[in-house]
């Protein structure tokens, strides 16, 4: 049984090993891959931000991902990372 435990955390090691230092990475946040799905929802977000020359706000951003059929929920997740990785501080609403 122990032998079973050590090489159990031995694979999980390997699994939570970030990335091979191709992908850049900062504020504690890797970039994802260009072509998945997570990449998608950043490709999204850098395309609106381009276009509208200001950052991009998680409704533009989940509007465009869950009309090519992404995951909403995918959506939501990574276009907090890409927040955190831009260094975008959080949205507020304006009380009017």
């Amino acid at each position: 049984m122990a032998a079973r435990t050590k090489s159990t955390k031995k694979a999980a090691a390997t699994k939570t090993t970030k990335g091979n230092g191709k992908q850049p990475a900062q504020n504690g946040v890797t970039r994802p891959k260009a072509g998945t799905s997570t990449g998608r929802v950043w490709e999204l977000a850098d395309r609106i931000t381009a276009k509208t020359k200001e950052h991009a706000t998680s409704a533009a951003v989940l509007e465009a991902f869950t009309k090519e059929g992404g995951n909403p929920a995918t959506g939501a997740t990574q276009y907090s990372r890409w927040r955190t990785f831009n260094g975008v501080k959080r949205e507020t609403s304006s009380a009017e």
